[in-house]
């Protein structure tokens, strides 16, 4: 009589693959429609207020794209994760880079969302893309990210071939408005958080360097500005 070996081995993998699978799909998606929003009433009519002035903003900006974009860099999309969603959302055929210059975010997303997006880790002073790599570059709360702010709009700028989506909060109103406990919460749910350094000048002029503004939106507390990028010099090489 043929004796036929258990398949405990084979079983043993189809179960760990199984149950990776589950886990996957367990995980909250960046492209859920479903996911809280700033229209959920059981939160502060403030904090509300601050997102959905935000996220309008960001639509409006959007109405100025001169292309449909193939290929995004989102900065901070690690920890941004509602602003994450809503663009899977809105732009369902994208590739989309989420950069982060914290390797341990990047890991956490990663652990803990399931989505199309690609979680990557760079510093915003030497980002590792070719140049006009990206239709649109997107960062949110910039001076969160880089104590360089020069070299950081230099490098979003470089490796971006149409549009330039940025925004920074205003210290000023920061100052005001940073007791309020309802907007540190809609700052939790954006994933933003205060910037230690005041770089606004810097950057500013910088951008205004690389970028022609096409569109400014000022939600309570950021300033959040829609750029075309400005064509770029050809490199100079030996022959030229």
């Amino acid at each position: 009589m043929t004796m036929v070996a258990e398949p405990t081995a084979v079983t043993s993998e189809l179960n760990e693959d199984l149950q990776e699978a589950m886990n996957v799909v367990s995980k909250p998606c960046c492209d859920d429609p479903d996911a809280p929003a700033e229209d959920d009433v059981s939160r502060p009519v403030i904090a509300r207020a601050v997102e959905s002035s935000f996220y309008n903003a960001m639509e409006l900006c959007f109405a100025q794209l001169s292309i449909e974009p193939k290929r995004i860099l989102f900065v901070g999309a690690c920890r941004q994760r509602d602003f994450a969603r809503r663009l899977g959302f809105l732009l369902p055929f994208c590739k989309i880079v989420a950069l982060d210059p914290e390797e341990a975010m990047v890991t956490k997303a990663e652990e803990e969302v399931a989505c199309r997006f690609r979680f990557e880790y760079a510093d915003l002073g030497k980002l590792p893309y070719n140049d006009n790599g990206f239709d649109l570059t997107i960062a949110h709360n910039l001076a969160e990210f880089t104590d360089k702010p020069k070299r950081a709009v230099d490098e979003l700028a470089r490796v971006t071939k149409h549009h330039l989506l940025i925004s920074h909060h205003r210290p000023f109103i920061w100052f005001l408005m940073q007791g309020v406990g309802s907007v540190k919460q809609a700052m939790t749910q954006l994933g933003c958080s205060i910037p230690s350094g005041q770089y606004t000048n810097e950057w500013e002029q910088r951008l205004h360097d690389v970028a022609d503004t096409q569109l400014k939106l000022s939600p309570l507390p950021w300033v959040m500005r829609m750029c075309r990028v400005k064509p770029k010099a050809p490199k100079r090489t030996a022959l030229s």
